[in-house]
């Protein structure tokens, strides 16, 4: 035949063939034409499910047992006859293994596009794409819209936290361990299943470590630094519409959450201060840790310094590590030299930008941070003097009024000398025709030189000379001054009673014969005077 001849009475009827006659038997006799003969085929129940059957958890191949063998060709390739609820699941396609003539079957495979979790389903069959159902091979149809429930066990319990790693450097980062590997895809590329309670820490990044479409924990990046404080990681259902599920795709219920706590690193705090202990210019600030470079203002708005003198920061350098981010020490540049001795106090403040000076793990430094630094203050070498001329030695008298911490005082004069101390005394000969000193203070850190240069030439030597030492009364006689020195001035007594008061007098005479002494007294205007004596002898 050439279909199948469905159930229901019949008559087989007998007429002559082509061959122009009915049946014959062996002795010859033909059926006689126009005979029927009765018959009845019995209707077959139509094809059901028995059994469908997977392997392992969540799977995406489902093995559908038929309680007969249907037509392969009433089976669509693309499995459109079946689907699966609750929930899509879309089907990607059917394998079936083939035999006999016609071509039949009674397993059919589904293949799914993603595997199916734990919970339980309808199979359901419907006319597909062909127009039918799976129609056995006696022509009978499954009926369309049959259901056949089945399970897919839970074999797994579903994936919780474990634990929540948090890195004091990191405070904008939160490491999320599971107990058990989890599917990399039943978490969303935003991290939309995880937020923080409380708090406005939203989840701005996501990392997993996946390994075959595992991962064993997601590192999530915050909006923000946590503080040191208690919080709860919850888990929702994402923007993929579900939570987090391990390899067989049970699920974290949701809400779920897990209580960690969070702790801050200790402040950074001041460690030492260096500087120019005489006058300094810039400090440079030491940390006890390394200090973010970005934290710190340029101007140095951050710091300020109190003290016996006003001081003003005019702004900031670091360390070239700052190429990395961070920096050991900060130097503050000042506006003039601090020369003021006394004690100074650095203070740690809040710049423009909200914060003080934050370390590496992005604590703050406390402001109300302080160091003190002593600043002896630059000595001056600048002293008093009191040159007092003498008619034998000069006396030179020099003193310093200290301060600054000053304790050593060392005196060098041209001479050779030395002498020590805030006042001291010293003579030089009045032939001494340039004298100086150089005066050396320090305070046992700091110094400072200053030198002085003195004109004494204050030395003279008096003498004359007379045209002859013999002379007749009332003639001339000549008197010449050979003296020597700076400033002078003279007088000039000829013994006869008479006198000049001059450099180089007239020439004089004797009115009387004898013998007279000439005297020049020079004197200079430090009251030193010096005479020279000459004999003259006046004849008739």
């Amino acid at each position: 035949m050439q279909d199948p001849l469905p159930a229901g009475n019949y008559n087989l009827v007998i007429n002559n063939g082509s061959d122009g006659n009915t049946i014959h038997d062996v002795c010859q006799t033909p059926l006689t034409a126009g005979v029927s003969f009765p018959f009845t085929i019995v209707g077959q129940p139509p094809p059901v499910i028995d059994t469908i059957l997977y392997n392992g958890c969540a799977p995406s191949l489902l093995k559908v047992a038929l309680n007969k063998i249907v037509s392969c060709g009433s089976i669509s390739n693309s499995g459109s006859e079946f689907s699966i609820s609750p929930g899509a699941h879309p089907i990607a396609s059917v394998q079936t293994s083939c035999s006999g003539s016609p071509s039949a079957t009674d397993t059919i495979l589904i293949q799914l596009q993603n595997p199916l979790p734990f919970g339980n389903y309808l199979l359901t069959v419907n006319n597909g794409t062909d127009g039918n159902t799976l129609v056995d091979t006696c022509g009978t149809s499954m009926v369309s819209g049959y259901n056949f429930p089945f399970v897919i066990n839970q074999v797994t319990t579903a994936p919780s936290v474990q634990t929540i790693t948090f890195d004091e450097c990191k405070p904008f980062q939160l490491v999320v361990n599971f107990d058990k590997p989890v599917a990399c895809n039943t978490i969303s590329p935003n991290g939309s299943e995880f937020a923080i309670s409380p708090g406005a820490f939203s989840v701005s990044g996501i990392s997993l470590n996946c390994v075959n479409g595992m991962a064993t924990h997601a590192v999530l990046t915050l909006s923000g630094n946590l503080p040191a404080g208690n919080f709860n990681l919850l888990i929702n259902s994402g923007a993929d519409g579900n939570s987090i599920a391990d390899s067989c795709f049970a699920f974290i219920a949701a809400p779920y959450s897990f209580a960690f706590a969070t702790t801050r690193a200790p402040a950074p705090v001041y460690d030492s201060v260096q500087y120019d202990r005489c006058s300094p210019n810039t400090l440079k600030v030491f940390y006890s840790k390394p200090i973010l470079c970005n934290s710190v203002i340029l101007n140095g708005a951050e710091f300020s310094i109190t003290g016996p003198a006003a001081v003003a920061i005019t702004g900031v350098t670091m360390d070239a590590t700052c190429n990395s981010g961070y920096t050991n020490w900060v130097a503050l540049n000042l506006s003039q030299p601090i020369n003021t001795m006394g004690t100074f106090v650095l203070h740690n403040v809040a710049g423009a930008d909200g914060n003080s000076v934050q370390d590496t793990c992005y604590a703050s430094q406390n402001t109300n941070e302080t160091i003190a630094f002593n600043v002896l203050g630059k000595p001056a070498a600048n002293f008093a003097d009191v040159l007092q001329f003498g008619c034998v030695m000069d006396t030179l008298v020099v003193s310093h009024p200290g301060g600054n911490g000053i304790n050593s005082w060392q005196w060098t004069f041209s001479d050779g000398t030395i002498l020590t101390g805030p006042a001291v005394t010293h003579m030089f000969p009045v032939s001494t025709v340039t004298a100086a000193v150089q005066l050396i203070v320090s305070n046992g850190v700091c110094s400072d030189t200053s030198s002085r240069t003195y004109s004494l030439n204050n030395a003279f030597a008096v003498g004359f000379t007379s045209s002859a030492d013999t002379v007749c009364r009332r003639r001339d006689i000549i008197f010449t001054n050979t003296s020597t020195g700076n400033n002078l001035n003279y007088t000039w007594n000829f013994g006869d009673g008479s006198s000049f008061k001059g450099q180089q007098p007239p020439p004089h005479s004797y009115a009387a014969a004898g013998n007279y002494s000439v005297t020049l007294t020079a004197g200079n205007n430090h009251f030193c005077t010096s005479d020279s004596v000459r004999i003259v002898h006046v004849t008739d």
